[in-house]
């Protein structure tokens, strides 16, 4: 069974080092902006990137989405969509490219 989730991550940088850490949820659809969670705590974060972390086929794949939080849900949500629907048609991510124009 092929994974098909996407999980949100947020890098920053905290004492000259690049953290990454979760997302913070407000609820359970919505992103809290500014927010990372680890070990169940919720802390604030400056200087924020959020990715997107999952797997085409046997390979972790993370995609840089940017500072925005609802820009990085939609695209969390059309990544999962484009992985479900390739699991149905049986063929992986790769084969989704758009096709080179003929000469």
């Amino acid at each position: 069974m092929a994974n098909h989730t996407v999980s949100i991550f947020i890098r920053f940088k905290k004492g000259g080092k690049l953290e990454k850490v979760a997302a913070a949820y407000s609820g359970k659809v919505r992103l809290k902006p500014g927010f990372g969670k680890q070990n169940a705590q919720k802390f604030s974060c400056r200087a924020r990137v959020y990715w997107l972390c999952g797997y085409d086929g046997p390979k972790h794949v993370r995609k840089r989405i940017g500072f925005d939080p609802s820009d990085t849900l939609k695209t969390q949500m059309r990544q999962e969509v484009l992985l479900a629907t390739s699991a149905i048609a049986g063929c992986g991510l790769r084969n989704h490219l758009p096709a080179r124009p003929a000469p």
